[in-house]
C-alpha cells in the first residue's frame, strides 16, 4: 500500500474504540477526558476501513 506520494506504507493504526480509562494526551490531544458519547465503529463500518 501507498500514499498519495508514492511512499510505501509500512503499518497501519487504526482506533476500533475510544473507550479507554489511561487517559493518555497522546489519544486525547484537545484535553476532553470526559467523553459520554461513544463513537466507535460498528463491526460493518471497520470491515469497510480497512478494505
Amino acid at each position: 500500500m501507498e500514499d498519495q506520494y508514492g511512499r510505501e506504507i509500512e503499518y497501519l493504526r487504526i482506533s476500533i474504540t475510544q473507550e479507554c480509562n489511561l487517559k493518555c494526551i497522546y489519544c486525547s490531544p484537545d484535553g476532553n477526558q470526559n467523553r459520554t458519547q461513544c463513537s466507535a465503529l460498528t463491526s460493518e463500518e471497520f470491515e469497510k476501513v480497512v478494505r
